[in-house]
């Protein structure tokens, strides 16, 4: 297949280089100018470098750090200003003079198609042999037309073995023109994913259960301006009168559109959105195109550069109704592209995590159509490596981790609903009252039916399983309370969701295999030392010596949502209050009150950890939000000597956008003592950034099982049906009494649990 791709490519290779070549003497050049970063602590230095430059080239950091192209003209402008700034690129021009050598120098026949950039015309007729080469497998179809009259053409591509009518994820490219690797990169999945078709398993599968449509060149016109007259054109090539040229096409799009906050009503302007939504050809193709593909569930917008994954919204900071869904899905892309080759993107909503944005391709997909939608922003990180001009080498890398990301959202499209954030104690209480929970995101097309759905439980591991109601909270959360139950025996459960698909209802489990595979919690009297759910004040102490934090002190109360902030205190406990960073009115922006300056420091009163047991656990759940890791951060300490020293928990130095729980055994840090104190320390490590906290449930507590040791089974006798359970489960381990034939509760099942049967032996209740 690659021979025949390359062959193909070739034959276009050599025309195109003929006209690239005639072409070059007629080039805009940028001699002498340099890409900046600047510091940008507000929206009014901001919008100040906006009016001298308005071609910002990376957008990473959030407010503060930016990148933008100057003029020398421009460059004397920004020195007078008093912004401060640091030189990253001195010649543009010398980056866009290596970059033509490399497309003017000879190409080989067979010479591999991602070994440089190619023109729209070999774009196209890349796109010809796929389908040519694996008709099974793929189709042209076509999108709509550029301006100029230049075909905007799609592939679709899907394997042979799956139903006609499957979800669907979009992918497409250069509707900013300069922006090469975009294209580049979503050519090199559609690659990946012929070639892989029953070679690689995992792609093999995706293809079977998903359609992925893919539209490399969104602006055909742009793109061919690019090479044959200025190499830094943004937009399609409209002719804006007073001559100007040329509308962005991702602000063209309706969602959003029309504001002067996310874009421009100057048609000088590099952000110009045109004269009204979906004005120009090429956002109304798109549009439309996407509008008629058949159960579409995710879109990416390929973008560079600044190594972002950027989801709804962009137009504001509001957060937006999916928010926890897409922070989750947030995170496992990141995770997906980092796993290949270590580029840590960041990821978060747009308007928040870059700037805002407004009338953009993610917004109008997601607002309009309730499909996921992302920007995703691709290499590099910053204009020190190329920026937009970035050097070929980094085409087949990019695309290999972005081919990652794309195989993550085929499998979250084929699914009916994603389970995420499963949230249960390590013990539970035998008294009952402990909460269970997890999230359920149905995709775009299917709801959950509520009265058909239940968590299935069962005390010990056999017999029939037993119905509760879940109840469905905020952000798709499920949730459950268990009642009263043996300490001698654990429970098992899992989640039952009855899903309406639109052609009938379907079951979902979570865990995937239900009552074959369930969950598992061993069951305790469990004792409470302290427990603070922050309905009232217990004498928390708000700040400690070395703090520097100006705003977004620790505060009680309930915390208006954010996109980095919860909208009340932890869901699997009690109440809506907790602790959090700064107090903002309702409806206020990410960074209104959020941590600056430095640390902020909560000290709990002193505890008394031993007055329920001898060896307690310290149980919490905290929230933590940025956009500045790892240098900001959560820290939690604990003392047993009322505050003189600490040790630390945890250090959480990355973005962690929802309630997590946490628990800990005090001796597995410190011997614990009636002079306990729970310290947390959040802070803004100094990058211009969002950084938000939260904690809520802190408690101290011990478990105990009031029963014969060695009776495994819970009837009152130690028999051989209790030595049959050890040894049939001799080795195993797992969660800290939830493995049948652990007599000792230590997690594991070896002589001591053994020893125990055998000493007690014949001993009844």
């Amino acid at each position: 297949m690659r021979v025949l791709t390359g062959l193909i490519s070739c034959i276009a290779a050599m025309s195109a280089s003929v006209s690239f070549a005639q072409g070059v003497l007629g080039l805009e050049r940028f001699d002498a100018h340099k890409v900046v970063r600047v510091e940008l602590p507000d929206r009014a230095s901001y919008e100040r470098m906006r009016e001298i430059s308005d071609d910002m080239w990376s957008h990473r950091g959030g407010p503060g750090a930016k990148e933008f192209r100057v003029s020398p003209a421009q460059l004397e402008t920004l020195r007078a200003s008093g912004i401060e700034f640091e030189i990253l690129v001195d010649n543009v021009q010398a980056l866009i003079d290596a970059e033509r050598a490399s497309l003017l120098a000879p190409r080989g026949v067979g010479a591999d198609f991602f070994a440089d950039y190619r023109r729209y015309d070999e774009i196209s007729d890349f796109v010809d042999g796929l389908v040519l080469a694996n008709p099974a497998l793929c189709s042209r179809e076509s999108v709509g037309f550029s301006l100029e009259n230049r075909e905007i053409f799609a592939l679709r591509i899907a394997g042979p073995n799956g139903p006609a009518q499957r979800p669907a994820i979009v992918l497409n490219s250069l509707q900013h023109a300069r922006e090469w690797v975009s294209g580049s990169t979503s050519l090199y999945i559609a690659n990946e994913l012929v070639e892989g078709y029953g070679v690689d398993a995992r792609i093999t599968e995706a293809l079977d259960s998903v359609a992925v449509y893919i539209i490399p060149v969104v602006n055909p016109d742009g793109y061919v301006h690019t090479w044959d007259v200025n190499r830094l054109w943004r937009k399609n090539r409209r002719n804006n009168g007073g001559g100007t040229f040329g509308v962005d096409l991702n602000r063209n799009w309706s969602v959003g559109w029309g504001l002067n906050s996310g874009s421009s009503a100057s048609g000088s302007n590099d952000t110009y959105r045109g004269p009204s939504p979906f004005s120009e050809p090429e956002s109304q193709a798109l549009s439309s195109y996407i509008a008629s593909i058949p159960n579409a569930r995710a879109h990416v917008d390929l973008h560079s550069y600044s190594e972002l994954i950027l989801s709804p919204w962009s137009y504001t900071v509001d957060a937006s109704p999916d928010a926890a869904s897409f922070d989750n899905l947030n995170a496992a892309l990141r995770d997906a592209i980092a796993g290949v080759h270590g580029r840590f993107y960041l990821a978060g909503p747009g308007g928040s995590t870059l700037y805002l944005a407004s009338g953009t391709a993610p917004d109008w997909t997601y607002g309009e159509h309730g499909i996921f939608s992302w920007t995703i922003e691709l290499r590099p990180a910053t204009a020190q490596q190329g920026g937009f001009i970035l050097p070929p080498d980094q085409i087949v890398p990019t695309g290999e981790e972005t081919l990652s990301a794309a195989l993550v959202l085929a499998e979250f499209a084929a699914r009916d609903v994603t389970f995420y954030d499963e949230v249960a104690p390590d013990a539970l209480d035998a008294a009952g009252g402990s909460a269970v929970a997890v999230r359920a995101y149905a995709s775009p097309g299917v709801t959950i039916d509520q009265n058909a759905s239940s968590l299935r439980w069962r005390s010990g591991s056999a017999g029939p399983f037993q119905s509760l109601a879940l109840e469905f909270g905020s952000a798709n959360l499920l949730r459950a309370v268990l009642p009263a139950a043996s300490c001698t025996q654990p429970i098992e459960f899992y989640y039952e969701v009855a899903l309406d698909t639109g052609s009938g209802v379907v079951i979902a489990t979570y865990p995937a295999l239900g009552a074959d595979e369930p969950l598992s919690r061993g069951v305790f009297d469990i004792g409470y030392s302290f427990d603070d759910t922050f309905a009232s004040d217990l004498g928390w102490t708000v700040g400690a010596p070395g703090d520097t934090a100006t705003t977004g002190l620790w505060v009680r109360g309930v915390p208006n949502p954010t996109n980095y902030q919860p909208g009340s205190g932890n869901p699997d406990g009690s109440g809506a209050e907790c602790f959090y960073t700064g107090f903002s009115a309702p409806g206020a922006g990410d960074g209104v009150a959020d941590i600056d300056g430095g640390t902020t420091t909560l000290t709990s009163p002193v505890i008394d950890a031993l007055a329920a047991g001898d060896d307690p656990y310290l149980v919490y759940a905290r929230w933590f939000g940025t956009t500045g890791a790892p240098n900001d951060y959560l820290r939690v300490f604990l003392s047993n000597d009322a505050g003189a020293t600490w040790t630390l928990v945890e250090n959480v130095n990355f973005d962690a956008r929802r309630w997590e729980r946490r628990e800990v055994r005090v001796a597995d840090l410190l011997a614990p003592t009636s002079q306990m104190r729970v310290r947390l320390v959040a802070a803004d490590g100094g990058s211009a950034s969002l950084a938000e906290a939260a904690v809520d449930d802190v408690q101290f507590l011990a478990r105990s099982c009031d029963s014969i040791p060695g009776d495994l089974n819970g009837d009152g006798v130690v028999n051989f049906a209790d030595l049959n359970t050890v040894l049939s489960n001799f080795g195993a381990s797992g969660a800290p009494g939830s493995t049948p034939g652990d007599a000792t509760g230590d997690g594991t099942v070896n002589f001591s649990d053994l020893n125990v049967v055998l000493s007690n032996f014949g001993s009844t209740r």
